[in-house]
């Protein structure tokens, strides 16, 4: 029996590719097996809310609960890769102890906010905290019609000394 599952595990496309934080993060989609058909239902929800979100303003958190091996963090990875723009934090596995679990979101926020931004050529300059601070700076600058790819830019010229004198 175990020579007969060996012999048909290749065949199975997720065998060799369990969904870490590397094929999440990761910008090279030949790293990432997808049968769309998996979870479709959960990934469409996730986008209905996602455009709501956008037409609405209003931040909203959604939690997918299942067992290990459900496709949790495919559904993650896929997301991320289909809508390229959001801004994204992944939360594997949160602690038990109530007073463990603010500490933990917060570490898993601030480390998916220093992975790079993606646009459907790949992954950009700079992070998804990057981005975040210069569309909060846009309002504010003077030439106003600048994205966030040209803020950034800029941003990258001002050295650091001249930072902390103005500051």
């Amino acid at each position: 029996m175990a020579e007969f599952a060996e012999k048909y595990r290749k065949l199975n496309p997720f065998v060799q590719n369990s969904v870490g934080e590397n094929v999440i993060w990761g910008s090279d989609d030949n790293d990432f097996c997808d049968v769309e058909s998996i979870n479709e239902g959960p990934f469409n929800r996730l986008l209905s809310d996602i455009e709501l979100v956008a037409t609405d303003s209003k931040t909203r958190a959604r939690f997918l609960v299942g067992a290990a091996g459900s496709g949790k963090s495919h559904l993650f990875a896929r997301l991320r890769r289909k809508l390229r723009t959001g801004q994204f934090t992944f939360v594997s596995n949160p602690p038990t102890s109530t007073g463990h679990i603010r500490r933990f979101v917060l570490s898993k926020v601030i480390s998916g906010m220093k992975k790079p931004v993606m646009s459907p050529r790949g992954p950009l300059a700079y992070s998804q905290l990057q981005r975040m601070v210069y569309s909060l700076l846009q309002p504010r600058l003077r030439n106003k019609h600048l994205n966030v790819s040209q803020i950034h830019e800029r941003w990258k010229k001002i050295s650091r000394a001249t930072c902390v004198e103005n500051m």
